[in-house]
């Protein structure tokens, strides 16, 4: 097992830097305990390797006219997620399952001032994965592999999402009365080379109002709605 992570940092001048991040992990000889001896019983349960590649750029800039800030991030990330099983007779089929997941992310996200009690935050981001799998079964006796069967993940499948969101904090009065709304509209679409195609999208919320009473106390009220999206996993 090992992994490491490097990172590179770049300031132009006084309102604009550029940073670059890398990291890597690999484990191998993983193995599911609860699947083997003392659990289900198999010969085999192994997560073997398990890998994950991930880099990003981010490139910022401050004081650009109006606004306080402007960002833009890209970045990519790989996941290889192998599993071998056998149940617990000898002579059963031992399954190799191939799944690597690649998804690339591109973001971008803005801050301004409304004058010098309200600040605002806006911005938007696409995701957009794919998947490469197979799955073949071995015979224990004669060490012979059998046809690609179907993977626990359809190759060549793609999850994309889409979002825009919007936030805004207001002191309506300084160092006493805070309050803090946003919403984001995000949409997702999962495809595969079967013809299985699935889109759903939602609207999501945040307000809050803080009172603070004293510098050690609080009044907090919330009002929010979430969404999880069913991935490809689902």
């Amino acid at each position: 097992d090992f992994g490491g992570s490097a990172r590179v940092g770049v300031k132009f001048d006084t309102h604009q830097d550029l940073s670059l991040y890398y990291a890597r992990g690999q484990q191998q000889g993983g193995r599911r305990y609860a699947k083997l001896n003392g659990g289900n019983g198999n010969l085999r349960s192994g997560f073997d390797p398990q890998v994950l590649d991930f880099f990003y750029g981010r490139y910022e800039r401050r004081a650009l006219g109006w606004l306080d800030s402007l960002a833009a991030t890209v970045s990519f990330n790989r996941i290889r997620d192998d599993r071998q099983t056998q149940s617990g007779d000898p002579a059963s089929a031992i399954t190799f399952d191939f799944a690597r997941t690649d998804s690339r992310g591109y973001q971008v996200q803005a801050t301004s001032h409304v004058r010098s009690r309200q600040v605002l935050g806006w911005g938007a981001e696409l995701f957009d994965e794919s998947v490469r799998s197979r799955l073949h079964r071995l015979n224990p006796a004669t060490a012979v592999a059998g046809p690609l069967e179907r993977p626990r993940f359809p190759n060549r499948a793609r999850y994309r999402t889409v979002a825009a969101y919007l936030q805004d904090t207001a002191d309506l009065v300084p160092g006493r009365w805070r309050l803090t709304g946003g919403g984001r509209y995000s949409a997702f679409r999962y495809s595969d080379p079967a013809g299985v195609l699935m889109r759903t999208d939602d609207l999501t919320y945040y307000a809050g109002s803080s009172y603070f009473l004293t510098p050690a106390l609080t009044l907090n009220a919330i009002a929010s709605r979430g969404f999880r999206a069913p991935n490809i996993a689902d």
